[in-house]
């Protein structure tokens, strides 16, 4: 599965409304197999920008784009996106052994890209 950043301009957006939206996509996940596999991770909300910005889990952009329209959510911009951490216990285990390879906390950590 692929991660997926959408962007929604909702002027006066409320948390409210972000809440509706994992509620759309199960209620069309009942009448689409497609939008079964999309999975909403969560979402921010920038009520000072109008914005906000869901987290999903799918198998394509495509997908994510069919459940939007399906589901009546006005998504303004689909970008495929890298989750990190967020409870992924393996990449924070090998973060945590480079820190401690380079002396810890305090000391600037080196990702090893050049």
């Amino acid at each position: 599965m692929q991660t997926f950043v959408v962007e929604c301009y909702w002027p006066r957006i409320v948390e409210g409304e972000s809440w509706e939206v994992p509620h759309a996509l199960f209620r069309v996940g009942r009448e689409d197999s497609l939008a079964d596999a999309v999975r909403s991770i969560g979402c921010i909300l920038v009520p000072s920008d109008g914005m906000a910005l869901f987290l999903f889990s799918a198998p394509s952009e495509d997908a994510v784009t069919r459940v939007g329209q399906l589901a009546e959510i006005p998504f303004d911009r689909i970008v495929e996106s890298i989750l990190v951490g967020f409870g992924q216990p393996a990449r924070d285990a090998i973060a945590t052994s480079r820190m401690t390879a380079s002396g810890g906390v305090g000391r600037r950590f080196d990702s090893g890209r050049e």
